[in-house]
């Protein structure tokens, strides 16, 4: 490796057991989580190894050449992404959703969903930018980025849409919490789609992310679908239900952007990379150049 991979990675280990430690002992030490919402314990014991696990299977399936079958890039790769799991999750709480605080702290199941959602969705844009050849991490770093900030932007639409940080953690409303993490594992996977491919050059890569417009009609159809709850919740006690039932509501998402992924033609491949050897290359050295 070199010089920069190893102090990236030395930082993503260091991100990675503060923040996850930090995680996992709250999740013990907590006294309000025993009872009824044991779904939302579930959830967030639950869903960071499995996004690892997807992340791994796809690091050793769909990633660079030369780093499938490196136990050293695996890992680099691997940790690289529960840091960027750890980083994206402080950021929840500035669109109005907090673990620690909504789940853990004030026992609101209903804040569990799009905490689980959100970590799934961060995890698919991570992932996506790994498919494909590349010359280094940075490439899945601006790549990786891209689809995150556009994930992000997209949750904070809707959060303006349909105020859904006040239906989930002051009106408890489950439904909600459904419809919102189902639309975050959503984005995330059609963000992921843009991020994908082969490397040639920011330029090209911001280019190649407009694969990602399905989320276009996505956010559409959710803001209108949230605007209306809005206007539901305003008509109803403020402990009524808000709009449209969360579980299908949360699976017309998925379904969609799943059709979508299967539909939109394969990741750009570039023929700078040549063959693509599946093992004994040496790593990150078929780049070509920046333009």
């Amino acid at each position: 490796m070199s010089d920069d991979e190893v102090f990236v990675m030395i930082v993503s280990v260091g991100i990675t057991v503060v923040a996850w430690l930090y995680w996992t002992v709250l999740l013990v030490t907590s006294r309000r989580l025993g009872h009824r919402p044991a779904r939302a314990r579930a959830l967030l014991v639950f869903t960071p190894p499995v996004c690892l696990f997807g992340l791994f299977i796809l690091l050793r399936t769909a990633a660079s050449f030369d780093v499938r079958n490196d136990a050293g890039y695996l890992f680099f790769y691997l940790i690289f992404g529960a840091a960027w799991l750890a980083l994206g999750r402080a950021c929840f709480r500035f669109l109005g959703i907090s673990w620690r605080d909504d789940v853990l702290e004030l026992d609101n199941p209903a804040a569990a969903w799009p905490v689980a959602g959100g970590l799934a969705g961060l995890m698919a844009c991570y992932a996506g930018s790994n498919i494909g050849d590349g010359p280094g991490w940075w490439c899945v770093g601006f790549a990786g980025g891209l689809a995150t900030l556009v994930w992000f932007a997209s949750w904070g639409i809707l959060q303006r849409a349909g105020d859904l940080a006040e239906a989930i953690t002051v009106e408890r409303d489950e439904n909600a919490g459904l419809r919102l993490g189902g639309f975050l594992l959503a984005a995330g996977l059609l963000c992921g789609r843009g991020a994908a491919g082969d490397w040639t050059s920011p330029g090209q890569t911001l280019a190649e992310f407009g694969d990602a417009w399905p989320l276009l009609p996505l956010l559409v159809g959710a803001a209108f679908v949230e605007f209306r709850a809005t206007s539901h919740r305003r008509r109803q006690p403020r402990w009524g239900p808000s709009g449209p039932p969360g579980w299908p509501t949360a699976c017309l998402y998925i379904a969609f952007a799943v059709l979508c992924l299967a539909i939109l033609p394969g990741p750009v491949e570039s023929p700078s990379y040549g063959d693509r050897p599946a093992t004994g290359a040496p790593a990150h050295t078929e780049a070509p150049p920046l333009q």
